[in-house]
């Protein structure tokens, strides 16, 4: 039936001659109309029409649409030339060899309408030369060559509208159905590929051209109409392509070529002069074009976002990507956009405006916009490392605790590595962060008491609070007080310790290093216990030292002494040396919490220390005695 409709349409035109005067290919082609009209109207009455299938009414109505538009384009190329003439830019020469390009182009076009997409790429191109040579782009032949096509889908266009419940009885649009048979020849890849070459021809051409016209704000007003129509329809073309066949992996790729050359243009000057991007961005949303909308959405919000959430003037809703990103109820006109995903990068909507703004290293963007996609952004902070740092930022806002003070924690592990693994924070960042960390790390420890890694951070929080702590007192004297210095590995401050002790005659500053040096040998207790016994033993000893003599003068006058020393003489004179004083603050203020580090407590300890002074043994003796007496931890420290 539809060959026959095609072949039927011949009557009346086949006497013609190809290159017939535009007002006898007009003719034609409604003698050709009211043929076509007249068959569909006679399978309706003879009942044949209701075996057609919509496939089969789909067709027909597709030849009578491009009656229509084989009459539109003709008309536009008559107006298009008539025009020119009218103008006399060209010479004699140039323009007779002009028309005669497009003329011989549409030749036959009256004769067979089912070849317009081919005459219509025709028309891009001289006649007789290489089809992939293109045309002189001069502002004539470019928009001639859009005019026509332009004219002719929009002839089309209205057609369908007008004529398929009316004659055809299907409706205008139907969603439902998909198939190859089912895609209206409007969409077809032949001209597809003519809107894109066009379209491709602007981009590369539109403003050189445009800047040289003889009626520059006309030609610009035709431009940007030609290129809205010719946009519009490209996109809607390879659209209904890709709702039949998404899984099309050719279509998918001309689909994305087309939006990416689609939406700029329409974002250009002669198109868009007002700068609102209102039709760009509406086709990037109906399109799902993510690159797109992103980058409208990020054009326009520059304007507002710095105004502050107290601020008179709101955010333009229009350009608004918060309301998108959280668009998934299904009453939300962008709920569509969370079933798409992006065809290059393969990333769904959320998912790709965060990577958007990390590219351009906007953490801020992601952070603030990763608020309306709670998930994605959760996702995002744990597979990307350019982030990683500040997953815990998230984390604290919804209430994933014990994550954000594993986060803030790890951030400072370089102090503990030593040097190799990075420069290590300075002084107030780290207490920063240890102070975050101890705030959410308490809140997990509310929710999950019995949690192991709520009680290994807790200890790694407090040895690190106590690292900066115990460095600020070593340097107090050199240190500029806005905490930029960078931090110390503990054994960098142990040997600071042992240098300030060795440095001071004063007994109450020695002990408020020694205790600093203990303090700092016990928040290494946790990742080398060979470490921290080292560096006690190290303090210890440097106490001792500081006053050696007062020491082996003792010992020796203890050993000579039949009876030795009595203990309240004993106590009298050994009550000013550093070792004591550190032994009485270390048993009062340390409440037994770092008995690993204590000269008693720690028989490791305290062996290493005797051993560096000697075989004294006497001077060993009175040493143990001596911290005896001030009450100091008596249990074995079990390693």
């Amino acid at each position: 039936i539809v060959n026959s409709a095609s072949a039927g349409g011949r009557v009346g035109g086949a006497k013609m001659a190809t290159t017939a005067p535009p007002d006898n290919a007009m003719a034609a082609l409604r003698e050709k109309h009211k043929w076509h009209a007249d068959f569909v109207k006679f399978l309706l009455h003879a009942g044949a029409y209701k075996k057609v299938s919509a496939t089969g009414r789909t067709k027909l109505r597709d030849h009578g649409e491009m009656i229509a538009a084989a009459g539109a384009t003709l008309s536009e190329c008559r107006r298009c030339l008539t025009e020119m003439d009218a103008g006399a830019d060209k010479d004699e020469g140039e323009a007779s060899a002009f028309r005669r390009e497009v003329v011989e182009a549409l030749a036959g076009t009256s004769d067979v309408v089912a070849d317009l997409p081919r005459r219509w790429d025709d028309l891009q191109r001289p006649s007789g030369t290489d089809p992939d040579m293109d045309m002189d782009m001069d502002m004539d032949s470019m928009m001639l060559t859009l005019s026509c096509v332009c004219r002719g889908l929009g002839e089309a266009f209205r057609y369908r509208a007008n004529e398929s419940t009316n004659l055809y009885d299907i409706p205008h649009h139907d969603p439902t159905l998909c198939g190859k048979g089912t895609i209206p020849w409007t969409s077809s890849t032949e001209v597809l590929a003519v809107l894109h070459q066009q379209l491709e021809k602007i981009q590369l051409f539109g403003d050189s051209v445009l800047s040289s016209s003889s009626n520059y704000e006309q030609d610009k007003l035709a431009l940007k109409r030609l290129v809205e129509d010719a946009s519009v329809s490209l996109l809607a073309g390879y659209h209904d392509h890709f709702r039949c066949d998404p899984q099309n992996e050719e279509i998918a790729r001309l689909y994305d070529e087309a939006k990416r050359l689609a939406i700029p243009l329409l974002r250009t000057s002669y198109v868009n002069e007002d700068g609102d991007d209102i039709q760009a961005l509406e086709m990037s949303l109906k399109h799902s074009c993510f690159e797109g909308i992103v980058q409208i959405c990020h054009d326009h919000r520059r304007s507002w976002k710095f105004c502050g959430p107290f601020s008179p003037v709101p955010p333009d809703e229009t350009y608004d990507i918060r309301l998108m990103l959280s668009g998934t109820s299904p009453e939300s006109p962008y709920v569509h956009l969370h079933g798409s995903t992006d065809y290059r990068t393969g990333l769904p909507f959320c998912d790709f405006v965060l990577n958007w703004y990390a590219d351009r290293g906007s953490n801020t963007e992601v952070l603030e916009l990763g608020k309306e996609c709670s998930e994605a952004l959760t996702r995002f902070l744990r597979n990307d490392n350019r982030l990683g740092d500040l997953a815990w930022i998230h984390d604290l806002r919804i209430g994933a605790h014990e994550r954000a003070a594993d986060t803030l924690v790890n951030l400072t592990s370089s102090i503990f590595r030593g040097k190799d693994a990075g420069a290590p924070m300075d002084l107030w960042e780290n207490e920063q962060v240890m102070s975050l960390a101890k705030l959410s790390n308490k809140l997990a420890r509310s929710k999950n008491p019995d949690s192991a890694l709520v009680a290994r951070n807790s200890t790694i929080i407090e040895n690190s609070l106590n690292l900066v702590e115990a460095q600020r007192i070593l340097q107090e004297d050199d240190l500029d007080g806005d905490g930029s210095e960078a931090i110390l590995p503990p054994d960098e401050l142990i040997v600071l310790a042992v240098n300030k002790i060795n440095s001071s005659r004063d007994v109450e500053n020695i002990k408020k290093y020694g205790l600093c040096g203990l303090a700092i040998a016990h928040a290494t207790s946790s990742e080398d216990a060979i470490a921290m016994i080292h560096g006690a033993a190290t303090i210890w000893e440097a106490c001792i030292r500081s006053d050696i003599h007062t020491w082996n003068s003792l010992a020796r006058e203890n050993s000579m002494a039949v009876t030795g020393i009595s203990e309240e003489d004993l106590s009298q004179r050994v009550r000013g040396t550093a070792f004591v004083g550190v032994n009485g603050e270390f048993a009062t203020s340390s409440g037994g919490s770092m008995q690993g580090v204590g000269f008693l407590s720690n028989v490791h300890v305290r062996r290493r220390v005797l051993e560096s002074l000697g075989s004294n043994e006497d001077l060993g003796k009175l040493l143990v005695h001596s911290a005896e007496m001030v009450g100091d931890e008596s249990c074995s420290f079990k390693g």
